[in-house]
């Protein structure tokens, strides 16, 4: 097994600011060359709380930290002359660049396809926008929450009645960058067959739109709009309950539509519960009656007292063992002692040698085997490889 990455030997030109920088990060930690061109002040991503002990500093976000692992930070004023050289240099020596923000504001920073590809012919541009690069909104501006909005994905977050609410973390630039990611291997593929470079386009507010599950499909087909509906449940034996420390998710019926045979093992698991003998009357089989106010209270009412003095890590391991659709509401810190997790490695430490110290990461999207993915190191300081990136320069332009 080699312990090159499957992208060892690609160039990658990071311009990207929080709404496209998980995209340098997954080619990074697959073994990429990343490098990411910063103003002098720094990329806007190392401004972004949380921070390393409640401190903000360039070096000090988290947020930094984490999209930007295995990474290299070079220094380009690119106001200057000396600026848009340098920048020009490293474009002719990579196959890839990634940008993002509003096409207004990348093309008065130089940062056009165009421009860029006179001259690298062969130079992959991925352009991660909140709306695409044209349209009527192309300039407008967006973050996290107008993008969730506009893209959909808020307006089936949160509660019946309630207004829409924005999921946690920035959810529509990971949508975006993962796009990007997924883009930018196609036309990098596409590239080294043909030697020529081409534009990828990515709009968040589309990126989004993927993420509705059938909520598209059922408008398009039955005319319904899909609605919120929270923790709320959807019909008796499919919803979050309450236990000792925390939540559990039951979903009967959820794998296949095995209704009968679920319901079955719910019933045998509930047998020593008295109120619960009613449960074996052979209208809860059917989903209509399930639906019901009547049903989803009194279901409701008879397994929350079952549920209430258990542990999660109980309910999970009995309910499952009997053939009961139920798993745990994790919290992060349920997440970092987790057996399956731990037995797979999945966080891995970083060490960071400036601070004395390692810190845990999440670790790998996927497992490859010849090709592992890794975080080769923590993220860089600002501009940390700008001399060693101009000492390459030379030499590559010397050979």
């Amino acid at each position: 097994m080699t312990t090159q990455g499957a992208l060892a030997g690609l160039r990658v030109l990071d311009l990207a600011d929080e709404l496209g920088v998980y995209t340098g990060k997954l080619l990074a930690d697959l073994g990429a060359d990343v490098i990411c061109v910063e103003p002098p002040g720094g990329s806007p991503v190392r401004r972004l709380p949380p921070f390393y002990r409640g401190q903000p500093g360039a070096e000090a976000s988290l947020f930094h930290w984490w999209m930007n692992t295995s990474k290299r930070s070079v220094v380009a004023d690119l106001d200057t002359g000396d600026g848009r050289r340098f920048l020009h240099d490293l474009v002719r020596s990579a196959q890839v660049l990634i940008t993002s923000g509003s096409p207004a504001a990348l093309a008065r920073c130089g940062l056009t396809y165009q421009g860029l590809a006179e001259v690298n012919p062969g130079l992959v541009m991925t352009m991660i926008t909140p709306f695409g690069l044209d349209g009527a909104l192309a300039d407008y501006a967006a973050d996290d929450l107008v993008l969730l909005a506009m893209g959909g994905l808020m307006y089936l977050a949160g509660y019946p009645g309630e207004h829409p609410t924005a999921v946690y973390g920035y959810q529509s630039y990971l949508a975006g960058s993962l796009f990007g990611a997924v883009g930018t291997m196609i036309a990098a593929y596409e590239a080294a067959e043909s030697g020529l470079g081409q534009l990828v386009d990515v709009s968040i507010q589309e990126a989004v739109a993927h993420a509705l599950e059938s909520a598209a499909q059922q408008y398009d087909l039955n005319g319904v709009v899909r609605q919120r509906t929270g923790a709320n449940q959807q019909g008796a034996g499919f919803g979050l309950y309450p236990c000792q420390d925390g939540l559990v998710f039951l979903a009967i019926g959820l794998v296949g539509g095995q209704v009968e045979g679920t319901w079955r093992a719910l019933t045998n698991w509930l047998a020593d519960v008295p109120e619960a003998e009613i449960l074996n009357d052979p209208r809860w089989l059917d989903g209509q009656f399930r639906g019901t106010a009547d049903a989803e209270r009194t279901f409701y009412e008879i397994f929350s007292r079952f549920t209430r003095d258990k542990t999660k890590r109980e309910l999970y391991r009995s309910g499952q063992a009997l053939g009961v659709t139920i798993c745990p509401v994790c919290t992060l810190d349920d997440l970092a002692h987790d057996e399956q997790l731990l037995a797979r490695d999945f966080f891995v430490r970083v060490d960071h040698p400036e601070l004395g110290a390692s810190f845990l990461y999440p670790g790998a999207p996927y497992r490859l085997q010849r090709t592992p993915w890794r975080i080769s190191h923590r993220a860089p300081l600002l501009g940390e490889h700008t001399a060693q990136l101009r000492d390459e320069l030379e030499q590559e332009a010397a050979r």
